[in-house]
């Protein structure tokens, strides 16, 4: 899966975690937001500046994913990556040279979407302190209501992390 197709799927699930069309609604902007935020990693690419602390995963995958400890920009073949456990390589002919540290098992998703659902309902919440109370037909709702919803599916979409 290409980052942008990787980046499309968790657009998707995020907009369905935080039923973004429904009041108080996220925009597109909100969400393109919360998912920059909530990026763990990227595919490896050649010919590309990272900076201390960005994190890849090999373009072929081999289960692991890696930091760089010293930036710079990577070379035009992809690194035969090391699998140990925090194993270094160097990368491209840069200087300082481009450096990658193996940091554990490769991500599931380049995104964590659950994060990002987290912050969504939280942003939502915020929004919701603006609403009215309103009654139509014998339906009412008060603003209190919604801002209490929306602190509820933030609760529910805390992000956990398996070690």
């Amino acid at each position: 899966m290409t980052d942008e197709q990787a980046r499309e799927a968790a657009l998707e699930e995020l907009k369905r975690l935080t039923q973004h069309t429904v009041e108080p609604q996220l925009s597109d902007a909100d969400l393109d937001g919360l998912l920059d935020k909530a990026k763990r990693a990227s595919t490896w690419k050649p010919n590309t500046a990272y900076a201390h602390g960005d994190t890849v995963q090999p373009t072929v995958g081999n289960g692991h994913r890696y930091r760089a400890i010293e930036g710079g920009t990577s070379g035009s073949t992809e690194p035969r990556w090391p699998k140990s456990k925090a194993a270094t390589i160097g990368d491209g002919a840069s200087d300082p040279q481009l450096r990658w540290l193996e940091e554990g098992p490769a991500y599931p998703n380049m995104y964590n979407v659950r994060q990002a659902a987290h912050e969504g309902w939280m942003m939502k919440a915020a929004k919701a302190q603006s609403c009215t109370d309103w009654k139509a037909g014998g339906i009412s709702q008060s603003g209190d209501q919604i801002f209490q919803h929306c602190l509820r599916m933030a609760e529910l979409t805390q992000p956990f992390e398996v070690s």
